[in-house]
């Protein structure tokens, strides 16, 4: 902010503004931003989101148990009365 205040001969080259590059600078970016983001989500969906799935398939893995069990009488997981809620001064 303090080089507005200067001619633009006096301002250091870095700081100079030029009126055509700034804006092809901007749309240059603004694309290559585009594309990097798809090409880098991409490429962590297929290294790391897809061979964890399959894995997870073959070990036969359910974290989340969302499956029907008709003769259960609840889904309630119990839980270990000396857990942290029984001691919430030692939380970690």
């Amino acid at each position: 902010m303090g080089n507005s205040l200067l001619k633009k001969e006096e301002q250091p080259l870095l700081a100079q503004k030029d009126e055509h590059s700034s804006g092809i600078r901007k749309g240059f970016a603004s694309i290559l931003g585009y594309i990097m983001t798809r090409v880098l989500l991409t490429l962590v969906y297929i290294f790391a989101v897809i061979p964890t799935g399959l894995i997870m398939r073959l070990l036969r893995k359910r974290p989340l148990h969302l499956d029907f069990i008709e003769n259960m009488k609840t889904y309630w997981v119990d839980v270990d009365p000396k857990g942290p809620c029984s001691r919430p001064e030692k939380q970690y």
